[in-house]
């Protein structure tokens, strides 16, 4: 009886082993939360190439006026949301500018606008590689996939956050989206690339994202 009110030795390899258990499953309950990252409309651009009589190729591009992709690394799935500034197209040439927003074709008066949103993405390696998506593009939506040739994420020190961002391609025709001034001269396939930077949204007192701006 006198052996049962003897102190217990505890075996310390017993407790190592047991605590790295603990805390293996306690971490493994801890997941990262999904990132938001707001689009640089300074670094942020779609440009677009298209065939002149079949001959030279013709560009331009619009500006983004807004944008957000939110991912979830752990998850590997994100998504994202851009308002592309239609009403503002830049060739280079002020009187193609000018064309370019009447009625044949991007009726800019009546659609300002064109957005882009998308939830089915492919991450590899940390890297978003694939994404498809609606494009909304006067009044009609379709099906657009971008292709990424280049992606990373690096720490700015102009934003005092972490940046991602890369270089996405894709093909459409502008006849299906009602853009058919030119047409046939003006070639109806349509190369888009896209560039995009994107840091890390801020956060403010009461936790929710803010714009980014340099010096944030």
């Amino acid at each position: 009886m006198s052996c049962l009110l003897l102190p217990q030795r505890h075996n310390p390899i017993t407790w190592l082993v047991g605590g790295g258990l603990l805390l293996t499953l306690a971490m493994g309950n801890v997941r990262a939360e999904p990132v938001v990252y707001l689009l640089d409309t300074t670094h942020t651009f779609v440009t677009w190439e298209v065939k002149h009589f079949g001959t030279s190729t013709s560009r331009g591009r619009f500006p983004v006026k807004a944008g957000s992709i939110t991912i979830d690394w752990d998850k590997q799935s994100a998504s994202t949301e851009v308002t592309i500034d239609v009403a503002h197209p830049d060739t280079g040439v002020a009187a193609l500018d000018d064309a370019l927003k009447g009625d044949d074709y991007f009726d800019v008066q009546n659609y300002p606008e064109a957005r882009f949103v998308a939830r089915d993405f492919r991450i590899d390696d940390r890297a978003v590689t694939e994404l498809k998506g609606a494009l909304t593009l006067k009044k009609t939506t379709r099906s657009v996939a971008l292709t990424a040739t280049g992606f990373n994420c690096y720490f700015s020190v102009v934003f005092r956050r972490r940046v991602c961002g890369g270089d996405f391609e894709a093909n459409l025709l502008r006849s299906d989206f009602d853009v058919r001034g030119g047409l046939p001269f003006i070639a109806d396939q349509v190369h888009l690339l896209i560039q995009v930077e994107a840091p890390t949204a801020p956060r403010t007192d009461s936790g929710a994202a803010s714009a980014p701006s340099p010096g944030n």
